[in-house]
């Protein structure tokens, strides 16, 4: 029978959305007995049967551990709302969905049996696929559907799929929740989160990586739409001004969102200045001489730079431009090229073992 708008799935598919385990406070979420199993037997029809949590670590029958090791409840249910998300299911799901024409009206429909007095448009897909194609999500559609575009997330709430991302609902203000900052609409004064984008990975016919999987942040910075991509197989956040998608802002991929948007809201802002000479601090200054070596001055500048000043009779002389180099000879921790060697315990001496002071 031909699924209708109204009636987009059927009860025995409705039936197989349940989902395993909806454990209780009781059942100990915080321990770590929990594993995420992935059906393979029957193959599953929509993305909420496909990926589900469990405290059977040998497994069931259909099912397989793809969790590496057991974890907390809560854990478990943002890792299989992570995995339940990804590109994965095209090639896991069921594909006896098959989308009709009705020839009288013209009208699209969805179904797993032959329909001879349908005319066949596509067959042999996913059931989120056929259903997008009969019926198309509209261009700024907001909730949810009746129908296997919508899967009920472990984690609260649920997605749907569109051809833009994913869109949420149940959740505070309608963010992933899987986002690992909480709370929080990542955000700033000058960037407001738009939508969120799930970009499944692509490879061509030799397995080479055409597009990488990522999270795709969907930002309004002041009138300009910037996506910074947060990738999921790597470690790594790239922010992209469209159309220019092959420069990326700053130039380079950051370690982290905030780094990413940072480098969004000051493009031009220069990265601080090291100064090498930073963690030999306690050195600057100036030294003197004692005892026989009474009368010489030696300073040590921040930036490098240094000075000698000898006032003793017979061996006057000023040298104000000076270098000092670090661990230069080696048993120094500074040493001034006018024979001032500063050692690791704090004592400044020059070769003829005469003390200095600061």
């Amino acid at each position: 029978m031909l699924t209708s708008r109204r009636s987009c799935i059927t009860a025995s598919l409705i039936a197989s959305l349940l989902v395993l385990v909806c454990p209780s406070a009781s059942l100990a979420q915080d321990d770590r007995v929990w594993y995420v199993l992935e059906r393979f037997l029957p193959k599953p029809a929509t993305r909420t049967d496909w990926i589900t949590i469990s405290k059977a670590e040998g497994g069931l029958d259909g099912w397989r551990i793809i969790s590496r090791a057991p974890m907390t409840w809560t854990d478990a249910a943002t890792f299989a709302d992570d995995y339940r998300l990804g590109g994965n299911f095209r090639s896991a799901c069921d594909k006896s969905y098959s989308v009709y024409r009705n020839p009288d009206n013209n009208q699209l429909g969805v179904s797993r049996d032959s329909v001879p007095s349908r005319l066949l448009v596509k067959p042999w897909v996913c059931c989120e696929e056929a259903f997008e194609m009969a019926f198309p999500t509209p261009p700024g559609a907001t909730g949810m559907t009746n129908d296997c575009r919508t899967v009920r997330l472990l984690s609260g709430g649920s997605a749907r799929i569109t051809p833009w991302g994913w869109i949420f609902e149940g959740t505070p203000g309608g963010r992933d929740p899987r986002d690992p900052i909480r709370g929080n609409d990542r955000g700033t004064g000058q960037c407001r989160p738009v939508r969120r984008i799930n970009q499944p990975e692509s490879r061509d016919a030799n397995g080479r990586v055409l597009t990488e999987a990522a999270n795709i942040n969907v930002m309004n910075c002041q009138g300009r739409e910037v996506y910074i991509y947060e990738y999921m197989n790597r470690r790594g956040f790239r922010a992209i001004q469209p159309p220019n998608w092959a420069t990326p802002i700053g130039g380079r991929d950051f370690g982290s969102y905030e780094e990413a948007l940072q480098a969004v809201e000051a493009p031009d802002k220069k990265p601080p200045i090291v100064n090498p000479y930073e963690k030999y601090k306690a050195y600057w200054g100036t030294w003197r001489g004692t005892k026989v070596a009474n009368g010489i001055t030696i300073v040590i500048n921040p930036d490098g730079s240094g000075s000698y000043v000898d006032t003793r009779r017979g061996y006057e002389r000023n040298t104000p431009n000076g270098k000092w180099a670090a661990g230069d000879p080696a048993n120094c921790i500074v040493a001034i090229h006018f024979n001032l060697c500063i050692q690791p315990d704090g004592t400044a001496r020059d070769p003829w073992l005469n003390v200095y002071t600061k």
